[in-house]
């Protein structure tokens, strides 16, 4: 009885931390990867750290309104350069693939 309970206690935790994790989140990482280096230049690579894609209010899609985008945001630190905040604009629809349309990045900077 005890195995039973036991089991069906990791199914569930297991089942809520994939629940937890936004949508899109992989692909969101993959892009801050490549957007931040991008922006920056070479000679930082070794020095950019990201946190985990954390999910934002979406968004309507301007042509379609009843259609939504996720949005997704990707903190990033540059040391010693700074802090950078991105967000990638999914159209991800229940069942089908995480399409990218669109993508900001913005230094946190005070002039």
């Amino acid at each position: 009885m005890k195995f039973i309970t036991i089991l069906f206690l990791s199914l569930f935790l297991s089942l809520t931390a994939k629940a937890s994790e936004p949508r899109c989140s992989h692909e969101a990482a993959e892009q801050a990867n490549k957007l931040l280096p991008f922006h920056m230049g070479t000679g930082f690579e070794g020095r950019m750290s990201f946190e985990t894609p954390r999910q934002k209010p979406s968004i309507n899609n301007p042509r379609d309104p009843k259609q939504k985008f996720n949005v997704l945001e990707v903190m990033a630190n540059v040391s010693p350069q700074g802090l950078y905040r991105m967000r990638f604009i999914y159209f991800a629809p229940a069942g089908s693939n995480c399409t990218l349309m669109g993508q900001e990045i913005l230094e946190f900077a005070r002039l």
